[in-house]
């Protein structure tokens, strides 16, 4: 791994390393212009650029200092300004242009890049936390006087971050078992390294003293501190391979066609940069009809409602029509095309048009015709709003809950307390989604791939907390005897009532444990109630309730590691943060370090973030959008026979608008007496 990442520091501040700026060529042909992209050519040492006689008594060439032996073409640099911070800009250049794997792996004529992306790449095997090997196809280019091929690459991507703020990429073509050579693309090979720098703490300052100043005077205008700005280089040497001549030719200014492969490798830095821009603005979405075409229905349909009376199908006219999921004009990628119909009765309907055989296609894990139908569980913690929850005191004598004005909540309702004691996160801040929103493994995926609503979540949810700790309780908090669950075991047994009796406390609880890195350190905690115990203890007979039946009273720890699933999906947010989490389900033990509390009355199942460096960058990226981000959240166990199939979704969430300076609760240490 050092040695990767010491190949990356070395291809940018190589001692000695000289630019000069590319004029003409394929530089003027592919990479100014309208593009506004300047590119630089690693300069020959002046050693080389002696007279013959001279180097003769040099003992050996000296050659460029970056440059691959055998390469056609020297390395090129470019650089690009991005309004971004140096994380987005981060997460932006490793997600963004990422595609799913589409049809079989031998058909190759599929895979092909994205909307409004010169180059995409999907993931051919994951290594670690900072490398992978990705497999990069780009789009064919003109040169004169037909088109190429198009060139495809496959990779090792390495990533590091620096101490000083900034992010390292390295790139190296390898060969890989799985990703062979094929007709439909030339394998070139390819040599590179991003950079993303950090502005200088200097220059912020500054920035910001003007800002001030400009205040004081008068003269308040708009802030334009870039402090959220950032550097992206790019350096890239490429042989393309194929009939391609490599010849340095005069009218392109001594540069030869494999160039040209290299300038459109340096464009790839345009596509980040339009996909952090575009980001910033509201997206429309447009059909393909033409203004023309449009005017024209518009006027044919006017003209039959004149002779005809109302037209009842008018979702033809879909001009203009917003996914209400899409925030983002690359999209695209996420969101496949729904034919729209109109049966009369029940207004608008989406026909799904998408193939299911992708585990990884983002798309078809999450519908959004579900997204905004909320089933919000009717507790009492639904009717506390910030300002009405921090009216509450605490509990009397006989475990009610006690408000300000003395009131009490009657004893009909004390099997609500678990919800509501202690406080949970503001209501206004969660919820229980639709989990038919979910598309999960069917009965018959492992045949056809197929999946298919999750229907009803099998698990009720109960309360949503975040709480600040000083740091992580990796004993549990259904363990800690100030929070919900060892609170509600308490009343129960001060009742004399019997487990799975009216109370309460449910026969089972079910605790999701996020632990986010820190500091400052918090607990997201999920609780839900199971209410039918042969949902999970393999009585019911069904798939799910087997595999349940193995994963909370088993004695496998590496069982559970290996069949916890969780589906992430952003309904509103930044589409870098979108990208960044994706929809795919996720096999969490297999990222993440699990561990498990168990108990006959509850099962608790700690994540820890912090056990993955690029699991802790996505969070600490998603934590800064949070008060605009609402995401949702389904766990369930995988089903991988028909023994076990189809899946179902044990409980989900939903997360909106989370203001973590809002004054989460603060939880007491657990003490070692308190197991």
């Amino acid at each position: 791994n050092e040695g990767a990442g010491s190949v990356g520091i070395d291809l940018v501040n190589q001692v000695g390393t000289r630019w000069k700026p590319v004029e003409g060529g394929w530089a003027a042909l592919l990479g100014m212009g309208a593009n506004g992209l300047r590119i630089y050519e690693e300069d020959v040492p002046m050693e080389i650029k002696a007279p013959v006689e001279k180097r003769r008594g040099m003992g050996r060439l000296i050659n460029r200092r970056l440059s691959v032996k055998g390469q056609p073409c020297p390395p090129l640099k470019a650089q690009v300004i991005l309004d971004a911070t140096p994380l987005n800009a981060f997460m932006c250049l490793m997600s963004h242009a990422r595609i799913g794997r589409r049809g079989s792996f031998n058909d190759m004529s599929m895979l092909t890049p994205a909307s409004h992306q010169r180059a995409s790449f999907r993931i051919i095997e994951t290594l670690d936390d900072h490398m992978d090997i990705i497999h990069l196809v780009f789009r064919p280019i003109y040169l004169f006087p037909s088109w190429t091929a198009p060139r495809d690459y496959c990779v090792f991507r390495y990533w590091r971050f620096e101490d000083d703020g900034s992010y390292i990429v390295c790139y190296d073509s390898v060969k890989h078992r799985e990703c062979p050579p094929n007709n439909e693309y030339v394998r070139g090979e390819l040599h590179g390294v991003y950079t993303v720098a950090p502005m200088k703490e200097s220059e912020i300052v500054r920035q910001k003293s003007d800002y001030t100043r400009s205040l004081h005077s008068g003269d308040a205008g708009i802030n334009t501190t870039n402090a959220h700005q950032c550097l992206l280089t790019h350096i890239v040497q490429v042989d393309p391979r194929g009939w391609v001549p490599t010849i340095k030719m005069p009218p392109l200014a001594n540069q030869g066609y494999a160039e040209a492969f290299a300038v459109s490798a340096l464009l790839q830095s345009l596509d980040v940069r339009d996909a952090l821009t575009n980001d910033r603005f509201v997206s429309v979405s447009h059909n393909q009809n033409t203004p023309y075409q449009i005017l024209q229905s518009k006027k044919e349909r006017l003209q039959q409602q004149s002779n005809h009376g109302p037209i009842h199908n008018v979702q033809n006219d879909t001009s203009l029509r917003v996914h209400p999921g899409a925030t983002s004009e690359s999209e695209d990628v996420l969101i496949e095309h729904h034919d729209v119909i109109d049966d009369g009765q029940h207004g608008l309907q989406f026909i799904e048009s998408i193939d299911l055989a992708d585990e990884h296609n983002d798309s078809i894990n999450y519908d959004f015709s579900y997204s905004r139908e909320i089933s919000v569980e009717d507790t009492e913690t639904n009717h506390l709003s910030p300002t009405s929850a921090t009216s509450k005191s605490g509990n009397d004598a006989n475990g009610d809950l006690i408000t300000t004005e003395g009131e009490s909540i009657a004893s009909s309702t004390k099997q609500r307390l678990i919800c509501v004691t202690p406080l949970p996160l503001y209501s206004t801040m969660w919820a229980e989604p639709d989990a038919n929103s979910f598309m999960i493994r069917g009965k018959t995926y492992i045949k056809n791939k197929k999946k298919i609503h999750a229907g009803e979540s099998l698990f009720r949810l109960l309360a949503t907390d975040i709480v600040e700790v000083e740091a992580p309780i990796m004993k549990g908090l259904c363990n800690h005897p100030k929070e919900r669950v060892q609170m509600a075991l308490a009343r129960e047994r001060q009742s004399g009532k019997q487990p799975g009796e009216t109370g309460d406390m449910p026969p089972f609880v079910f605790a999701l444990n996020i632990i986010l890195p820190g500091p400052p350190y918090y607990h997201l905690v999920m609780y839900y109630a199971v209410d039918d115990m042969s949902l999970i203890d393999g009585s019911s007979g069904t798939g799910s309730s087997k595999l349940a039946n193995e994963f909370f009273f088993g004695d496998s720890d590496e069982k559970r590691d290996k069949t916890f699933k969780l589906i992430p999906q952003i309904v509103e947010g930044n589409f870098v943060v979108r990208r960044a989490v994706g929809s795919t389900p996720v096999i969490m033990g297999t990222k993440l370090t699990q561990k498990y509390i168990r108990n006959d009355r509850f099962f608790e199942l700690i994540l820890d973030v912090g056990s993955s460096s690029v699991a802790v960058g996505v969070v600490r990226l998603s934590l800064g959008y949070a008060k605009t981000l609402v995401v949702d959240m389904a766990f369930l166990l995988e089903g991988s026979d028909e023994s076990t199939l189809p899946e179902e979704v044990m409980g989900c969430v939903r997360l909106k608008n989370v203001d973590f300076g809002a004054g989460m609760r603060f939880c007491d240490p657990l003490d070692d007496s308190d197991d």
